[in-house]
């Protein structure tokens, strides 16, 4: 889908104005998945984010609606980072996908949250599950935006997981998850990382 079509489509002149002044221009972007059917919400595409090479895909229509987090009023948009030369594959629909969960409980999605899938998330990979986290190797002029609204729009970054990294989630909890990412330093924009490889740093 063009950057215009996207612009018009999105949720409002502001979120896109601050995307764009801290990511660059949207490249294109995302309303229906590959078989045609119209997207939760639409999403923008950002070339050479958040490192050369990658990109970025951030849903521009979520944050029309107000969340509930942990007894506070949010408004939140996603984000997905990966290799522009691998993917998006189908990265839109499961986006989508997590944005129609959130719109239909009214809920925003908090840091630590995760879900395992019984399969692959990302088609033709070994990712499994699915990591919220801020996002992190974005500018952090983006994190939270203010206006037009009286709630802040808040950025979740999407972090697919492996099945190693799920279970640490399982038995050791979301800290321990991030302090491993710290530590081990894998490539989380590798859609075809497996288990005991891709320990490229790379956001």
């Amino acid at each position: 889908m063009c950057p215009v079509c996207i612009r018009i489509l999105s949720n409002g002149p502001r979120l896109i104005e601050i995307l764009e002044r801290n990511l660059g221009p949207i490249r294109d972007g995302f309303s229906r998945d590959d078989e045609g059917q119209r997207l939760s919400v639409p999403m923008a595409r950002f070339a050479d984010v958040p490192v050369r090479g990658g990109s970025a895909l951030v849903t521009t229509g979520l944050s029309s609606h107000v969340l509930r987090q942990t007894g506070r009023s949010i408004r939140q948009e996603l984000c997905f980072a990966y290799w522009a030369e691998q993917g998006p594959r189908n990265a839109p629909a499961m986006m989508a996908h997590l944005a129609a969960a959130a719109l239909s409980g009214h809920r925003a999605y908090r840091r630590g949250e995760w879900i395992a899938y019984g399969g692959p998330v990302i088609a033709g990979s070994g990712l499994v599950g699915v990591y919220f986290a801020p996002p992190f190797g974005f500018p952090e002029a983006i994190w939270q935006v203010s206006g037009p609204y009286d709630e802040p729009v808040v950025l979740v970054r999407l972090i697919p997981l492996l099945t190693s990294e799920v279970a640490i989630c399982e038995h050791r909890g979301w800290t321990a998850l991030e302090e491993y990412f710290e530590a081990a330093s894998p490539d989380l924009l590798d859609l075809t990382r497996t288990d005991g490889r891709g320990a490229k740093s790379a956001g």
